[in-house]
């Protein structure tokens, strides 16, 4: 069923129906309205979405670019972005750059080539290079969870450094000073923050981490698994181990339960983000709970305003997050 067999059916010209379903301003007869609506629900007929905005130069299509769309935290961002778009006839297209920083380069260019409408970017990358490029061909970008700096671009982001310093905060409090960092990628703003944060909060209790606990730049599970194992076949394992995302908690857990450790008699774990029911662990894990749907909405409205242009100034917002206190961190 197309356009033109409504338009035979009930009589009238291509141009009538195409006013009908997109509800033009131009006038159409009540009855003829009526005709062509009941021919359209009879065939159960949609549209095309792609063929209504060419008229108005638009794919309604928006991108969003992440380092891993197997991750939950990202597809409960791209959850919240629908939320917002969902009733403006946009529809989503999820990219997987794999924490590639020349892969999302190439992704982004083919987005911006098949006439993307905005795009919401996790990056993995310090440089300007998809910024510019978006830029360049005047294509809207919102920027979550990491940001690359840049004062022109609208981003939703958390408040990394406060969130990971009341992190640290507790496990002071319980008393630990052997402490373990397992970092996410330093490359990244989200990375930076949270260990500056992290460092801060012991500094200020005169505690110095030996530098050997502190993990490289992480990306992949593995990488915090590698490095968790190393930890603990030393004579004075770390007591407790702060992990900057769900991912090096993953890989953390894994690391502990082959060493056939318990948490937390054995030894202590928290976490700064949502964590997700883990095959290594029957423990709560002691968390920063964050609202991630809340951040994708935020950056779907942000989006929709920049397409529409009713934002012409750049706008940063920061989500607060909650410290959730379960049974990961024993006092010692």
């Amino acid at each position: 069923m197309t356009i033109k067999d409504i338009a035979k059916e009930a009589g009238v010209s291509i141009a009538t129906v195409s006013r009908v379903l997109n509800d033009s301003e131009h006038a159409v007869n009540e009855n003829t309205r009526k005709k062509v609506l009941e021919i359209v629900k009879k065939y159960n007929f949609n549209p095309n979405t792609l063929a209504s905005g060419l008229k108005s130069n638009r794919t309604y299509l928006i991108a969003v670019v992440v380092a891993d769309i197997t991750n939950s935290f990202f597809m409960d961002i791209g959850k919240g972005i629908e939320n917002a778009i969902g009733n403006q006839k946009y529809s989503l297209v999820f990219a997987d750059t794999h924490g590639d920083e020349k892969k999302e380069l190439e992704v982004v260019k083919k987005l911006i080539n098949r006439k993307i409408d905005g795009i919401v970017l996790a990056s993995v990358s310090e440089k300007e290079d998809v910024l510019k490029e978006c830029r360049k061909k005047n294509v809207p970008v919102v920027q979550v969870d990491r940001q690359i700096d840049d004062e022109d671009t609208n981003a939703v982001l958390w408040e990394d450094f406060r969130l990971a310093y009341t992190l640290a905060e507790h496990v002071i409090d319980k008393g630990h000073t052997n402490v373990a960092i397992e970092n996410t990628r330093l490359g990244c703003s989200t990375g930076q923050h949270r260990l500056q944060g992290y460092l801060e909060a012991f500094r200020s209790q005169g505690i110095r981490i030996d530098e050997e606990n502190i993990s490289a730049s992480n990306f992949e599970m593995q990488d915090a698994y590698e490095h968790v194992k190393s930890l603990l076949e030393k004579p004075k394992c770390p007591t407790c181990i702060i992990c900057s995302n769900n991912i090096m908690v993953k890989g953390s857990l894994k690391a502990i339960q082959e060493k056939g450790l318990s948490i937390p008699e054995d030894i202590s774990i928290c976490c700064f983000g949502n964590i997700e029911t883990n095959e290594y662990s029957l423990t709560d894990i002691t968390n920063i709970q964050q609202d991630t749907r809340l951040m994708g909405r935020k950056a779907g409205e942000l989006l929709l305003s920049q397409i529409n242009e009713e934002n012409h100034c750049s706008v940063k917002i920061k989500l607060s997050g909650k410290m959730i206190e379960r049974s990961s961190v024993r006092q010692i």
